[in-house]
């Protein structure tokens, strides 16, 4: 199973990003939020989905995914 301590919570630099550039509220939301659905796999309900990690709803999740235009990957 996985915790939420064992989600990275740190940020590296984006490409072309010094390590001093501070990043937007909404662009360290975006960052966490794509973090633990990449880590859950992209499942956001469940015992291991993503949105019982973070602690909120569904349908809060679903809310701040497309607010924050997060979109899973197409492969």
């Amino acid at each position: 199973a996985i915790r939420p301590e064992d989600i990275l919570t740190t940020f590296a630099p984006a490409r072309g990003e010094s390590p001093e550039e501070i990043v937007t509220l909404e662009e360290n939301q975006r960052r966490y939020i794509r973090n633990v659905l990449e880590t859950t796999g992209w499942v956001i309900r469940g015992n291991h989905g993503a949105a019982n990690l973070l602690g909120i709803p569904e349908s809060t999740l679903r809310f701040y995914m497309k607010k924050l235009s997060i979109k899973r990957p197409r492969t």
